[in-house]
């Protein structure tokens, strides 16, 4: 693995501890390996259709390239929830590595695919870096291109989908060995 992917992984997981530290984000409590962020970090992101009408997420720049270079290999929605949930998966496996649940008001979801008109199934989800004006916060600036291309979408019913309940049960012994409970609170470790 090169020093350049292990640096992105890096700062994505410095990203989440100070999620963790400010109480911003949640791990589900079936499968702690999928993580909802709440109102304020899902503000960080954009989402939207560019001019060829496909759907993107908006990445601050201030996230980059660590963002995008994390290999996300697939994004969920969630109507039910509320959450476009991009996944990290094993290359061989398929297995959930992560879930990284961004949330977006049930209708907005629409901008990624109409619910009853587009087939989620077809549609792809594209990355694009944006940039706030220094004089009016309310203007963003979007890059002409694609910082990433093409992750699959899917719909999903509940988030528990993306994982065997095999799968989750795993992640909850190790989350329980860990000394952590899923609010990151230091636990008594029985025999320690």
């Amino acid at each position: 693995m090169s020093s350049r992917i292990q640096n992105h992984g890096l700062m994505f997981f410095m990203f989440i501890n100070r999620l963790i530290r400010d109480q911003m984000i949640e791990l589900d409590e079936r499968d702690p390996r999928i993580m909802r962020l709440g109102n304020l970090p899902s503000a960080y992101f954009l989402c939207g259709r560019d001019d060829n009408d496909e759907p993107f997420l908006g990445v601050p720049a201030e996230m980059m390239p660590w963002f995008t270079q994390i290999d996300w290999t697939g994004a969920s929605l969630c109507r039910k929830e509320g959450y476009l949930y991009l996944e990290g998966r094993d290359p061989r496996t398929q297995t959930m590595l992560i879930a990284f649940g961004i949330r977006v008001r049930s209708k907005r979801l629409n901008v990624f695919a109409i619910d009853g008109h587009e087939d989620v199934d077809m549609m792809s989800l594209n990355m694009k870096v944006f940039e706030k004006d220094e004089q009016n916060p309310k203007q963003v600036y979007f890059a002409d291109h694609h910082e990433v291309i093409g992750i699959p979408l899917q719909e999903i019913g509940t988030c528990h989908e993306l994982s065997t309940d095999e799968e989750a049960e795993e992640s909850r012994k190790i989350l329980a060995k860990s000394g952590l409970d899923r609010t990151f609170t230091p636990t008594k470790i029985v025999g320690a």
